[in-house]
């Protein structure tokens, strides 16, 4: 059955941190991905990341649109997504280069916005349509992090909206 809503997820500092340097990143990391090879990045999930996957599949469509590359974003969520929930996967050659900037424009997954929101930590990530975006802090390792459940309980509400941009403006003002 094909799922009415759309929720769109940043890759990273939204989902993980990685880092490319293990000084920087010693703290505690989940698993390790090799890019070519010498480029090795430590990779920590988001708290709450594997319940927010598991959540969100049961009522929305996953995209994970990045402006990561793709051989970069592949070998993380390759790891992430074990229970294969993230229907598409988006990389930076589908983003919109405005100045230095990618922008992902919601336009291009050919949907209906008002079924659509992205969760991303870049507001200039989703400049051209702010109204469908519920913003998040940027994830940099901080285990006590709970926006991830935030985004639950929103999401959990949301679903019911005929349009998702109406229950992101009531969030918003309250």
């Amino acid at each position: 059955m094909m799922k009415k809503k759309t929720v769109v997820l940043d890759l990273d500092r939204t989902l993980v941190y990685a880092s490319n340097s293990y000084f920087a990143h010693s703290k505690k990391y989940d698993f390790i991905i090799t890019i070519g090879c010498f480029q090795r990045w430590y990779v920590q999930k988001r708290p709450h990341v594997d319940r927010l996957l598991k959540e969100m599949a049961k009522d929305y469509e996953i995209i994970v649109f990045t402006s990561s590359t793709k051989d970069y974003a592949d070998a993380i969520l390759d790891k992430l997504d074990v229970n294969n929930v993230i229907g598409v996967r988006m990389y930076r050659d589908s983003c919109t280069k405005m100045g230095r900037a990618y922008v992902k424009d919601l336009a291009k997954l050919r949907k209906d916005l008002k079924n659509v929101i992205i969760i991303d930590d870049n507001t200039v990530s989703y400049k051209l349509q702010p109204e469908n975006a519920f913003p998040v802090k940027a994830f940099t390792g901080d285990l006590s992090d709970k926006q991830l459940l935030e985004v639950i309980d929103f999401c959990d509400k949301a679903v019911n909206y005929t349009d998702m941009r109406d229950a992101i403006w009531k969030h918003r003002i309250a």
